[in-house]
């Protein structure tokens, strides 16, 4: 409590009457109205977007909902094999994969363009972050990928819809910035990827960067339920186990090893 005053939340209520989002009214303003992005919209930031930004956030959700077998999409998968009547922990377990390395790094990227667009010095703000990152053998967020070396067409794609929609501002303007300060400082060409086009993207929307990784799994979270349906019906789990124990070796420690 601070002071007096009670604790509050000004997200939402339910009472005999029915839940309230936001001051409306669930069964009779938004159930038939509202689309999913116009909930997310509305329960994190207070109001309802336009056709536009509704447009766009869906562009987000889309781009990160799906990508084939990855960590999120095999753990997911491994559980569905060993807990099948527990769809919870699959979805859950998949959404813990969600962090620094895989997905997540959209809230990374969106810390530094937060930086970047609201400084009077954009470039040496982007330089002495990437500065600072390289000095800890890290990756700048945002920036290159594995496969896409040229371009990744999720970020081309997002990008050109944010634009196309009037809704792309100064983090877009940011993430500009930092591609063109990390390609001189690293002295290497670097793709926008995906997580960096959707942190953008999402900033400019009016999303804060605490909200763009809870964001990312509510996507990621959609595409973790086809993989979940799809393992109880044509299985793959098993295959991919017995794929491990086939190729990771076992080796004996070596005499005198000490763990």
């Amino acid at each position: 409590m601070q002071g007096d005053r009670p604790p509050e939340t000004r997200i939402a209520n339910h009472d005999a009457t029915g839940v309230t989002i936001r001051g409306l009214s669930l069964a009779d303003d938004l159930i038939g109205k509202a689309s999913y992005s116009d909930l997310l919209t509305l329960s994190t930031l207070g109001r309802l977007p336009n056709d536009n930004q509704r447009t766009v956030l869906d562009g987000c959700l889309v781009a990160l909902m799906e990508a084939g077998l990855n960590p999120s999409t095999l753990v997911t998968r491994m559980t569905v094999q060993a807990a099948p009547d527990q769809a919870q922990a699959a979805m859950a377990a998949g959404l813990l994969t969600v962090g620094d390395v895989y997905v997540g790094t959209v809230q990374g990227c969106a810390d530094l363009l937060t930086q970047i667009g609201s400084s009077d010095d954009p470039g040496n703000v982007a330089a002495m972050a990437i500065a600072d990152l390289h000095d800890h053998g890290a990756r700048v967020p945002g920036l290159g990928h594995g496969k896409h070396r040229d371009d990744d067409p999720r970020a081309v794609a997002l990008l050109r819809l944010a634009s196309d929609n009037g809704c792309a501002g100064r983090h877009r303007a940011a993430l500009e910035t930092l591609r063109r300060t990390a390609e001189e400082q690293l002295r290497r060409s670097l793709v926008m990827n995906v997580t960096g086009a959707v942190a953008a993207a999402l900033l400019d929307l009016g999303f804060p960067a605490s909200a763009t990784r809870p964001i990312a799994l509510a996507a990621r979270a959609g595409g973790l339920v086809g993989h979940v349906v799809e393992e109880h019906e044509r299985p793959t789990a098993k295959t991919l186990w017995d794929a491990a124990r086939s190729t990771v070796l076992y080796r004996e420690h070596d005499q005198g090893f000490t763990p």
